[in-house]
């Protein structure tokens, strides 16, 4: 978005950087619990990511689960 608006509109370039970077920025989550699963062909082992928040209580929840899990 930023580098086309730069390109056909350069006044309104580094506008159209801030406004990307702030949609960027919305979906970032602090915590999150990941699962290993174990891949049977050549791709090996990967990381899943099953679920992720925000807050501390969020965060508490989710090494209550990870413990009940073990």
């Amino acid at each position: 978005m930023a580098a086309a608006t730069w390109a056909f509109v350069p006044q309104f370039g580094f506008l159209a950087l801030l406004v990307a970077t702030f949609i960027a920025l919305l979906p970032f989550k602090k915590y999150e619990l990941r699962a290993e699963f174990r891949g049977c062909d050549e791709t090996g082992d990967q990381w899943v990511s099953l679920v992720r928040c925000c807050t501390k209580s969020e965060c508490r929840i989710l090494k209550g689960v990870y413990s009940s899990a073990q």
